[in-house]
């Protein structure tokens, strides 16, 4: 129920995880060469604590000092096709008048919670998980090149609604208020968010934004797993309608609180794709339409997790 540790490391990681996970990347970098993830350098140390009740509720702070570097493209190697779409790493920043910046540090507080992390069925036909985290990076907590807080809140629920069929739905929302480096900022596009849009392509026109919202809704149908309330068999095939809804700000005014920039916000401000899937737990073909612009040509996905 409570975990009490500290940390250091001295790795390459990404902040691009939540969009696919790193083994699926693995797989389509061996093979065709898409590597989508952006990788850095992070040394430091960190404290921690972790708690957590019987069901429902996990929670979490800790303590870290970074630095954050900069790294080449280490690799352009695939098994098949003759050209490779490994993305170059981005620098760690850019400031005005300086130019691109490769090494950054940070001294700061994260406070994450999640309610239903294993998202245990709160009726026999709905449940819903929460989760959101806050990092808070200042001076006062140590040497620091930068100061900003950043909070990410995510809600999914899965609704039941007839047998083997489910209605699942995903809003993450993010903001970031002072000023933070481009890694720590806001892109979509790409699996995991905008599915029929480059990768990291939002905000257009800009590198990254500091106010996000994200919605993805799923209608799956399959055959009805009755051992399980009726809920589908994702062993055996199914059906998904897919709508991707995404909206990113850049706000360079007053920007000291989570609602600054948000003002901008309207649902008709939306870019949405839209698509279809065909798979099953472990493996799914996705084809996906950018709505704003139906004369473009689909995107094509052969994922091997859900979205969300």
């Amino acid at each position: 129920r409570l975990i009490i540790g500290g940390e250091y490391y001295d790795a390459v990681t990404s902040e691009d995880v939540w969009r696919l996970g790193t083994t699926e990347n693995s797989i389509s970098s061996l093979l065709i060469g898409y590597d989508f993830l952006d990788y850095y350098k992070q040394e430091g140390w960190g404290l921690y604590a972790l708690a957590r009740s019987f069901r429902f509720f996990e929670g979490g702070v800790s303590y870290n000092v970074n630095q954050f570097s900069s790294v080449d493209q280490a690799s352009e190697y695939h098994m098949f096709g003759k050209t490779d779409h490994y993305r170059l790493n981005p620098s760690i920043d850019f400031v005005s008048g300086t130019g691109l910046v490769d090494t950054v540090s940070t001294s700061g507080l994260t406070i994450s919670g999640v309610f239903n992390p294993k998202n245990f069925m709160l009726t026999q036909v709905f449940t819903f998980a929460i989760s959101g985290k806050i990092e808070m990076v200042d001076p006062s907590f140590g040497n620091t090149d930068y100061e900003y807080t950043k909070f990410v809140g995510e809600i999914i629920s899965y609704v039941n609604f007839e047998p083997g069929s489910i209605l699942k739905h995903r809003l993450m929302v993010g903001s970031i208020t002072g000023d933070a480096p481009w890694i720590k900022e806001f892109n979509l596009g790409g699996p995991g968010s905008m599915r029929a849009l480059p990768y990291k392509s939002m905000p257009t026109g800009s590198l990254s934004g500091n106010k996000m919202v994200l919605s993805t809704t799923e209608l799956q149908f399959g055959s009805p797993n009755y051992g399980y309330g009726g809920w589908t068999d994702f062993d055996d095939f199914y059906l998904s309608f897919f709508l991707d809804s995404g909206w990113i700000n850049n706000n360079s005014g007053f920007n000291k609180r989570f609602s600054d920039g948000f003002e901008d916000f309207a649902v008709s401000e939306f870019v949405h794709n839209g698509g279809i899937g065909l798979g099953t737990n472990f493996i799914r073909a996705e084809i996906a339409w950018d709505l704003q612009d139906t004369s473009v040509n689909p995107v094509v996905w052969i994922r091997f997790n859900p979205t969300f």
